[in-house]
C-alpha cells in the first residue's frame, strides 16, 4: 500500500524557528477542528492534502524524529528541537505537507498584567528536489527573565539561504496590555479600571479585552490533527490576575499566562 510523503515546513513570517515535523499524506483531507467557545479559542480548517505517494518500505526521506504508525497514511517528520540547523532531504522527488509553528511570547511583571501572544502558525506544501537539503529552524519561546528574548524566536524552513516557509515568534505583553501574536493579531487591553490584564493574541484571533476584575482571554489558536492526534497550537496567553497561570507548553507555541512566564516552544510537522 503506498503512502505520500508529507513535511512540516510552514512559516509565518520571522528569523528564529520552533519546531517541525514532516509527514506523509494518505488520500483524503485532514480536518482541524475548533470550538466555538472564546475559553477554548479553537479554530476549524481543512489541512492541505499532498497529492503524490511513495511505498513505505522505499521511502527515502529522512531528517528529524520519524513516526509511521500514529497519522494513518501518513509517515511523518517532526522537528521539536530547538535549533536553527537541521536538515531534511529525499532521494527522490516528493511533494510534502507541512506546518509551521513559532514560538509563544513570554509574561512579564506582575501578575495582574496582560498574557503572551502566541507564535505564527502556517500551512502549505512544497514539492522536494531529490538530493537537495532543507533547513529547518525551530524557534523558542518567549523567557521573561531576559532583556532581549522575551518575544518567541520565529521557525522556517530555507534552502539556499531561500526562505520557503517561516512563522514568527509571538510577542510579549507590554504592561497590561497582551502581546501581539506571530499572524499579526493584536492583544487585548485592561479597561478604564485598571484591573485586570488583557489576553495575548492568538495566531487566529485577537486577545481578548479586560472587563473589571475578569481578565481578557487569549486569541484563537489552531487545532491540527497533522500527526494523528488533536493538538492545539498557538493560542494567546491570559491576562491575569488568574488562579493558576501557566508557561506555554513546549512544541506548543502558546503565549504565556500573566505574572512572568515562558512562551512555548515552537514545532513544524
Amino acid at each position: 500500500m503506498q503512502k505520500k510523503a508529507f513535511s512540516v515546513l510552514n512559516v509565518v513570517s520571522a528569523i528564529a524557528i520552533t519546531a517541525i515535523a514532516v509527514s506523509v499524506v494518505a488520500a483524503g483531507s485532514k480536518i482541524i477542528s475548533k470550538a466555538d467557545n472564546v475559553a477554548s479559542q479553537w479554530k476549524t480548517q481543512t489541512a492541505i492534502q499532498s497529492s503524490s505517494q511513495n511505498s513505505q518500505s522505499a521511502y527515502d526521506c529522512s531528517g528529524g524524529t520519524i513516526d509511521s504508525t500514529s497519522a494513518s497514511g501518513y509517515i511523518v517528520h517532526i522537528f521539536s528541537e530547538v535549533g536553527a540547523n537541521f536538515q531534511f532531504s529525499c532521494t527522490s522527488d516528493k511533494r510534502v505537507e507541512y506546518l509551521v509553528v513559532g514560538g509563544g511570547g513570554s509574561s512579564n511583571g506582575a501578575s495582574w498584567n496582560g498574557g503572551g501572544g502566541g507564535g505564527g502558525g502556517v500551512s502549505g506544501n512544497v514539492d522536494i528536489t531529490s538530493g537537495s537539503n532543507y533547513i529547518i529552524a525551530v524557534g523558542d519561546g518567549g523567557d521573561p527573565s531576559s532583556s532581549t528574548t522575551q518575544d518567541g524566536q520565529p521557525s522556517s524552513i530555507t534552502i539556499n539561504q531561500t526562505i520557503i516557509s517561516q512563522a514568527n515568534g509571538g510577542y510579549a505583553n507590554i504592561g497590561m496590555m497582551g502581546g501581539n501574536s506571530g499572524n499579526g493579531y493584536t492583544g487585548g487591553d485592561t479597561d478604564n479600571d485598571g484591573e485586570a490584564g488583557g489576553g495575548g493574541a492568538g495566531c487566529d484571533g485577537n486577545g481578548g479585552n479586560a472587563n473589571g476584575v475578569t481578565p481578557g482571554s487569549g486569541g484563537y489558536g489552531i487545532v491540527y490533527n497533522i500527526t494523528g492526534t488533536m493538538v492545539e497550537y498557538c493560542k494567546g496567553g491570559s491576562g491575569g490576575p488568574l488562579a493558576s497561570p501557566q508557561a506555554g507548553p513546549a512544541n506548543s507555541g502558546w503565549g504565556a499566562d500573566a505574572g512572568g512566564y515562558s512562551g512555548g516552544s515552537g514545532i513544524v510537522i
